[in-house]
């Protein structure tokens, strides 16, 4: 059975930049095997700039180097513009089909099943 437990869910809020880029980064340098995928929740997400860019984009690697599936969820108009003009992570996640408008939408690709 696939617990929500198993699914993590990582927020990222405000601001992602060179500030904060490495801390998110070192995150998913640890080992994520107790987890099946990883959703990385952008709702509260409102500025990102290009290292940001860059972070977000060396996360998604990261994770995907570990072999775990990744997914986006909840990426505002305004992050969304730049993530398609310069994330890497961001254009294969699309073709992928795995950036969902909500993050329930993503743990039920998972196959997380709600009570």
């Amino acid at each position: 059975s696939s617990k929500k437990s198993h699914i993590l869910t990582y927020s990222i809020k405000g601001q992602l930049a060179y500030v904060n880029g490495q801390a998110h980064i070192s995150r998913f340098e640890r080992n994520l095997q107790e987890y099946h995928a990883v959703i990385l929740r952008l709702r509260e997400l409102h500025f990102i700039d290009i290292d940001g860019v860059n972070a977000l984009d060396e996360m998604i690697d990261l994770i995907k180097a570990q072999g775990k599936p990744v997914a986006l969820s909840g990426v505002n108009k305004h992050i969304e513009e730049s993530l398609q003009q310069e994330s890497e992570g961001y254009k294969f996640l699309h073709k992928e089909k795995l950036i969902f408008p909500k993050t329930l939408d993503a743990l039920k690709h998972f196959g997380f099943t709600p009570e």
